[in-house]
């Protein structure tokens, strides 16, 4: 009897011997794996900073060379195009100022011993050269002369001659020419009346219109051009000292 329960016993304790190194190796590995788990996961975090300080250390123009340098050309770009429009606005200033200056460009070759008498009791607003066009906007050279003047005043042959043309121009208005000695030729434009026609003789001083504002102008002028043989002269070169 005795025997069997040391039996008994020593079976017993076997079986709890058995459960407790079981219990043991699963407890083991239960803690293993969150070990291993954290392992694997500080590795991939250890990399993935490691990436960002590799990344975070890089210069801006080495991580993103495209950007960089698309921006840069863009920038070189705009400072070009200012410079450009800078010259380009500093060289019209400059012609602009030229041209607004009277330039002569009439022949100096002419010998004629013509004077001539002042068309219309006016002053002379704008002088041969160039000239800013108040109706166009533009600059244009003229080679003749502008009286400032009033509605329907006199205008008179600046020296004897015949007349050669009368007509009515776009630009000029109603105009009259006058054929002169030595191939000489006035013309008178903007004329709101006139008062001879083609053929007719006429004499230094005669009426042969009256001013207005025909044509394109903004005001009552007189335009009063002087030639010789197509090539043009400065009038106020050929006026007499008493009417210049």
């Amino acid at each position: 009897m005795t025997d069997r329960k040391n039996l008994l016993i020593g079976f017993a304790t076997i079986l709890i011997i058995a459960g407790v190194v079981l219990a043991y190796y699963d407890v083991g590995n239960e803690a293993e794996q969150p070990q291993q788990e954290l392992s694997n996961a500080s590795i991939e975090r250890l990399n993935e900073d490691e990436f960002n300080l590799e990344i975070d250390d890089l210069p801006a123009g080495n991580f993103a060379p495209g950007r960089q340098e698309t921006t840069r050309m863009e920038e070189q770009e705009r400072q070009r195009n200012e410079k450009q429009q800078l010259e380009e606005q500093r060289t019209e200033e400059q012609s602009v100022q030229e041209q607004s200056e009277p330039v002569e460009s009439f022949s100096r070759s002419t010998k004629s011993n013509l004077e001539l008498l002042k068309p219309v009791q006016a002053e002379i607003m704008r002088q041969p050269g160039w000239y800013y066009h108040p109706v166009f906007a533009d600059w244009r050279f003229q080679n003749g002369v502008y009286y400032a003047t009033e509605y329907d005043q006199l205008v008179m042959a600046a020296a004897s001659g015949v007349v050669k043309n009368v007509s009515e121009q776009p630009y000029l208005g109603l105009v009259v020419e006058l054929k002169h000695a030595d191939g000489m030729k006035t013309v008178y434009g903007h004329l709101a009346k006139i008062n001879v026609s083609a053929g007719e003789e006429v004499a230094k001083g005669q009426e042969i219109g009256r001013t207005g504002q025909t044509g394109i102008t903004d005001r009552p002028v007189l335009y009063f051009n002087l030639s010789s043989n197509e090539q043009e002269l400065d009038p106020i070169k050929y006026l007499s000292k008493q009417e210049n």
